[in-house]
């Protein structure tokens, strides 16, 4: 088995891990913070500037409230030090990634009126739900053309496949698959060993004129800890509006609303392309208070040390 192949490849997914965990903890970490002392600080009042750009060849303008961790290209890395004059950002500046928080079904951002929602729902409610978006150098689908992303994920078509898997009955629209056995250390697993709980997962492909359109993968069996809840990522492509990918994370109870989560974040995110007609100005980017500084970087060193 080729252990370092496998190494590089949960590395890729590196950025969807730190996107999912970092998302809740600095979402208000773009204007001003206010330190409850609840899970998550959050920003009462909105900033002021939007995220511009070009995402997936497409002009986009976000509102800040919405957007979180927002990465462009050349960007230094997250732990890098800035260096040089802050960037000055145009509608030809390429996004690479970054997250959305929004408020299901109504997609609101966090404000004022959401913020009592936020600072007390738990993630197994599947209130909010954060989208980690990513597009130009981040976008990577293997050998998988854009229009047909996901084929390669499918039981039997992995190019290098960790686990081996059992096709189950449809469920929700979609083909699942079992996961059964960990290749790499020869492991059979079981839903009902806590132990397993890190390997245990169901792929689910849903398909629309014989093309994949969403791949979601869910944590299946016991949780690591009692009482504790599995998580299920959820992955389609915004194609052929745009080329770009997004991910969003929720608890398995909520799979049935797969379609409807789908279908509710494309429609937010497409609504933010802009019209280049209108003669758009450059906007400069935010800064990020010190305090939230601080946050970032340690919850970021948290994160990748774990990775």
């Amino acid at each position: 088995m080729n252990f370092p192949l496998r190494q590089r490849k949960r590395q890729g997914r590196s950025k969807w891990l730190v996107l999912a965990i970092l998302l809740p903890v600095l979402s208000g970490c773009d204007a001003q913070t206010a330190d409850t002392g609840s899970f998550a600080p959050y920003s009462l009042a909105p900033p002021p500037e939007a995220v511009i750009g070009d995402l997936g060849g497409v002009p986009v303008s976000i509102p800040r409230e919405y957007a979180r961790l927002v990465e462009y290209e050349g960007d230094p890395h997250w732990l890098e030090k800035p260096k040089g004059a802050k960037p000055v950002r145009t509608f030809e500046s390429k996004l690479t990634s970054f997250g959305i928080l929004a408020h299901y079904p109504d997609m609101k951002p966090l404000s004022k009126e959401t913020q009592e929602s936020y600072r007390t729902t738990r993630f197994r409610d599947s209130e909010w739900i954060s989208m980690g978006v990513v597009a130009g150098s981040n976008l990577r689908f293997g050998n998988d053309p854009l229009d047909r992303p996901y084929e390669s994920r499918v039981p039997g078509h992995e190019p290098h496949p960790f686990f081996t898997y059992e096709q189950l009955p449809m469920v929700h629209g979609m083909t699942p698959y079992q996961a059964v056995k960990d290749i790499g250390p020869n492991l059979i697993l079981d839903d009902e060993n806590r132990s397993h709980s890190a390997y245990n997962h169901i792929l689910y492909f849903a398909r629309e004129n014989d093309k994949i359109v969403a791949f979601i993968k869910c944590g299946s069996g016991l949780a690591a800890a009692p009482g504790g809840t599995k998580t299920c990522e959820h992955h389609f492509v915004f194609w052929p509006e745009m080329k770009a990918q997004a991910e969003l994370r929720y608890a398995p109870d909520f799979l049935p609303n797969w379609r409807s989560y789908q279908a509710s974040y494309r429609a937010l995110l497409l609504g933010f392309r802009v019209d280049l007609g209108a003669n758009p100005q450059p906007v400069p980017s935010l800064k990020r208070s010190t305090r939230c500084q601080q946050l970032f970087r340690q919850s970021s060193l948290r994160v990748f040390a774990r990775l």
